[in-house]
C-alpha cells in the first residue's frame, strides 16, 4: 500500500509573512503623516485590537481623534503597505520555500486573525496561487480552530499533513490533540531561534532540506518524537522537550 500524499499546510504572520517589519513599516507611516509619538501609535494599536487582532479601521479611527485629522486618511496610510510590490514582507526562506514545494506537495494556508487583512496579505503575497486551499479562522480559540481544519483537510483529502506555526501554544495543543495520529505532525517555527536550538519539530526558518528529513515520520517509517513539555530559554522564549 501507497504512502499518503503529505500536504504542507502554513500559518502565515511570521511563518511565510514577517508581520513586525510590515506594522513597523506602517506605523512609521502614520507617525510621519500624523507627528505622534511612537509610544502613542503602540499604545492606540493595543487598545484598538479585538477578538481578531488588529483592527485597521478601529485604529484609524482613535488615531484620527488623538491627532486631529481625517481618519480616512489615516485609514489609507494603514492600508498603503499593502500596494508594495509583490512577496516584500515574505522572508526570503518562505519564497524559496513555496516556489521548491508547489506543485510536488498540496498546499494550504491557516490563519487567524481579521479575514480582509489575512486575505489581503495573501493575495499580495505573490505566492496566493500555490495554495489550493486558504482558511482564515477567528482568533479567539485559533488553537482549536486551526487543529478542527487539519482535521477535517485530513480527512477530506487522505493527507498526510504538516503543520507550521509560530505560536507554541498552538503547537503544543496539536501535539496533544494529534498525538496518536501519526500522519499529522506540528512544526514549531521559531525564528529567533539559533541554530543549536532547532530539531526535528523546531525550525527557525522554513528549509526544503529539513522537510526532507520528516517525511519518513509522515510516512509512518519514523516515530514521531514524543513531546513532553516545554523548556526556558535564553531571552524568555519557550522551547518544546521530547523523550530522549
Amino acid at each position: 500500500m501507497s504512502n499518503p500524499e503529505v500536504r504542507v499546510v502554513l500559518d502565515w504572520d511570521r511563518v511565510q509573512f514577517d508581520d513586525r517589519r510590515f506594522k513597523a513599516d506602517i506605523f512609521d507611516h502614520v507617525q510621519a503623516l500624523t507627528d505622534l509619538e511612537m509610544k502613542t501609535i503602540l499604545h492606540i494599536y493595543e487598545a484598538t485590537k479585538d477578538d481578531d487582532g488588529y483592527n485597521d479601521a478601529a485604529m484609524a479611527d482613535a488615531i484620527a481623534a488623538e491627532a486631529n485629522v481625517d481618519p480616512a486618511i489615516v485609514l489609507e496610510a494603514l492600508r498603503s503597505k499593502f500596494d508594495a510590490a509583490p512577496g516584500t514582507y515574505i522572508y526570503p526562506d518562505a519564497h524559496q520555500f513555496d516556489d521548491a514545494v508547489y506543485g510536488v506537495h498540496p498546499m494550504s494556508v491557516i490563519t487567524a486573525g481579521l479575514p480582509s487583512t489575512q486575505q489581503k496579505k495573501i493575495d499580495t503575497s505573490g505566492h496566493a496561487e500555490q495554495f489550493d486551499s486558504i482558511h482564515i479562522v477567528p482568533n479567539v480559540r485559533a488553537a482549536e480552530n486551526k487543529a478542527e481544519v487539519i482535521r477535517e483537510l485530513h480527512e477530506a483529502t487522505g493527507n498526510s499533513i504538516v503543520f507550521f506555526d509560530d505560536k507554541i501554544s498552538t503547537i503544543m495543543h496539536h501535539h496533544e490533540v494529534f498525538r496518536n495520529n501519526p500522519h499529522i505532525l506540528p512544526i514549531f517555527i521559531d525564528r529567533e531561534a539559533p541554530d543549536s536550538e532547532t530539531s526535528l519539530i523546531t525550525w527557525n526558518k522554513l528549509s526544503v532540506a529539513s522537510l526532507a528529513k520528516i517525511i519518513p515520520m509522515l510516512n509512518g517509517e519514523v516515530e514521531k518524537p514524543a513531546v513532553i513539555g516545554l523548556q526556558q530559554l535564553p531571552g524568555g522564549r519557550r522551547g518544546i522537550v521530547t523523550e530522549a
